[in-house]
């Protein structure tokens, strides 16, 4: 009798397994094209199929997952943080090493996509050595990921990490696609960006102004990274002086990527930013205020308050009020930038050592100048 429990035990468990796999196929297939799922088919498939789900955990982990990477689409990135942690969650729980990784560089592609750099770069180191094995390190599925760590290296301001890996994508997509290939020209723009970042502007306006040529020749036109190699080439100009060339490329960047059907809110708010920056320097400061608080509007607006990029636009807004005579609310936006610094970046970071450097010009001022009036 004990026996015959057990063989109707495992023909009852072998049934659901077989009845599972029919209901995953149509599924995997999907996957398989590259296909996306609807957060609808995700949270139905889930609800109804819960059971079997919890013997079927990888396949679980795959819908959290999408559900994830729908929610950073829709740039509801809290949300898509906590969705890629269940999927990690999932992982440990059963030690599946190979689709943790995957989505370790999901979370990680978030983190960078917001600027939170340090939690991103720690989360792209682990998961790369698993995909170069599953991909093989040769191939372009695995090179597109090593690239994204390259172009974060470079935001970073890490040039000498950067330069390497991107020299590394730059050689391998002119060899196997050619140089008007679209990952080539992404790379050759970084490498611009690192000239920049180096201090060679003579080197990176050259290669700028060669990639706007080769863009503008291109149809049809991929108007988002036209508009990104117009805001490249324009910071370029404004760290030379050239701030009538800067903002009118800024200008020509924000028309195109404020009117772009899948528009990028995050690089629209870069734009502002910096067009912000042109405006403080030749002295227009009533327009620099009102483009910083549009840059500022986009960020609250996707809940990105302790984003390091919002606290570089506070920043930046701070410095302007200062020129103003504005203290108090200079001080209480440096304040919030401390804060939002030392919370992603930590207290050894440079760019926390700067808005504590602001902070304490600030304070000599209202120290120096005690009969202004620190209320306004």
């Amino acid at each position: 009798m004990k026996h015959l429990f057990y063989i109707l035990l495992v023909c009852c468990l072998s049934g659901q397994a077989q009845n599972f796999a029919k209901l995953w196929e149509p599924m995997q297939a999907r996957i398989d094209k590259g296909g996306s799922f609807s957060n609808e088919e995700l949270n139905g498939f889930l609800k109804t199929h819960d059971k079997l789900l919890q013997q079927n955990l990888i396949e679980k982990s795959i819908l959290i997952d999408f559900l994830g990477t729908n929610a950073f689409k829709a740039e509801q990135y809290e949300e898509s943080v906590n969705y890629f942690n269940q999927a990690i969650g999932i992982c440990n729980s059963i030690n599946d090493t190979v689709y943790r990784a995957f989505y370790f560089y999901d979370l990680a592609c978030l983190y960078n996509h917001i600027g939170y750099y340090t939690d991103a770069e720690s989360l792209f180191l682990k998961s790369l050595p698993t995909l170069a094995l599953v991909y093989n390190a040769n191939s372009v599925e695995y090179t597109m990921r090593f690239k994204i760590l390259a172009e974060m290296y470079v935001e970073m301001g890490n040039y000498a990490y950067a330069k390497s890996m991107n020299d590394a994508v730059m050689a391998y997509f002119k060899g196997t696609k050619g140089e008007k290939d679209r990952e080539y020209l992404i790379a050759l723009n970084n490498d611009a960006r690192i000239s920049q970042g180096q201090g060679d502007y003579t080197s990176a306006l050259n290669t700028f102004n060669k990639l706007l040529e080769i863009h503008a020749s291109i149809n049809p036109i991929d108007t988002a990274d036209y508009a990104t190699t117009l805001n490249n080439t324009a910071e370029a100009y404004r760290l030379t002086g050239n701030y009538k060339d800067a903002m009118a490329l800024l200008e020509k960047g924000l028309a195109l990527a404020t009117h772009m059907a899948d528009k990028d809110e995050l690089s629209v708010a870069t734009m502002y930013n910096n067009l912000g920056l042109c405006y403080k320097n030749v002295g227009d400061y009533k327009s620099a205020e009102e483009v910083n608080d549009k840059s500022i509007a986009i960020y609250q607006k996707l809940k990105l308050e302790n984003s390091p990029d919002y606290s570089t636009t506070l920043n930046n807004q701070a410095e302007l009020y200062r020129n103003l005579g504005r203290y108090k609310q200079a001080g209480d936006l440096l304040k919030q930038v401390l804060f939002i610094r030392e919370q992603s970046i930590g207290t050894k970071h440079q760019n926390y050592a700067n808005a504590l450097n602001n902070l304490a010009l600030l304070f000599l001022i209202w120290v120096c100048m005690p009969k202004r009036n620190l209320n306004y």
